[in-house]
């Protein structure tokens, strides 16, 4: 019979405690090279011993608060897909309009398929890729991204050609960019969200995160329509559904020739 010593549980317990800031770094890492909409990557990251604290640099409005909910959600993928719980708190402390979120690692949970894929996505979004305008999006996959948008009360809501027009005919120019029209294949969504102000925007942009992630795993493309010019609607065409965040292209990757 073994006898357990003083030094052996130590031991025990060194083993079994993960290198909480070994994980928030990686996680740090990834989130660094995370998307952003204008491409700005307008965040910092700071590491205090267990936890990782998210600032929007410099502070600003709500493609700014987005494009750091994409960078929170990068992050969050990274810590779920190396066998833990990301643990976040938004916001993080309202006193401090900059400091956006804090993270921290939970508990050992089971790396589930779908936590492989959404962190083999990050990354992959370096090189714009282009939607195939003769491939049409099927239902199944509009579905998957609408399930991978199903965060912090946020939803996905795809528009069909139908749709499109009537969003586009109160006193708006119809669709003037042709390869917006769902008839050719590409599709556009539209991120809703219950309410307005800063931390819907940072769920939105975990949502979005959420959904491109999800898309290339599938060999999509989920792009964010930064320019209102490009749409032909407004926000205010969404009322009743919600609080319209931002448009999503979504298509099939367009291999290259």
């Amino acid at each position: 019979m073994s006898h357990v010593t003083a030094d052996s549980v130590s031991l025990v317990k060194d083993m079994n405690t993960p290198d909480v800031e070994q994980i928030l770094r990686s996680a740090a890492a990834h989130a660094s090279n995370a998307p952003s909409i204008l491409g700005t990557r307008p965040w910092r990251w700071r590491l205090d011993d267990d936890v990782l604290r998210l600032y929007a640099v410099p502070p600003g409005g709500r493609f700014v608060v987005i494009s750091c909910g994409i960078t929170l959600h990068h992050a969050c993928t990274a810590i779920a897909a190396s066998g833990f719980e990301p643990r976040v708190q938004r916001p993080a402390d309202p006193d401090d309009a900059d400091l956006l979120a804090e993270v921290r690692v939970g508990p050992p949970r089971q790396v589930r398929q779908e936590d492989l894929n959404a962190y083999a996505g990050i990354g992959s979004f370096g090189v714009a890729a282009r939607c195939d305008p003769a491939a049409t999006v099927e239902v199944g996959h509009l579905r998957m991204l609408a399930d991978a948008a199903s965060l912090h009360g946020t939803r996905l809501h795809v528009l069909g050609s139908d749709s499109v027009r009537r969003a586009g005919a109160g006193g708006r120019t119809a669709v003037h960019e042709p390869d917006l029209l769902p008839a050719q294949g590409i599709r556009l969504g539209v991120i809703l969200t219950s309410e307005d102000g800063p931390l819907s925007w940072l769920c939105a942009g975990e949502t979005l995160s959420a959904v491109m992630l999800a898309a290339a795993g599938a060999g999509l493309v989920a792009e964010p329509v930064d320019d209102p010019a490009e749409l032909p609607f407004t926000r205010d065409d969404f009322a009743e559904l919600g609080c319209a965040q931002l448009a999503v292209r979504i298509g099939h990757r367009l291999q290259a020739s």
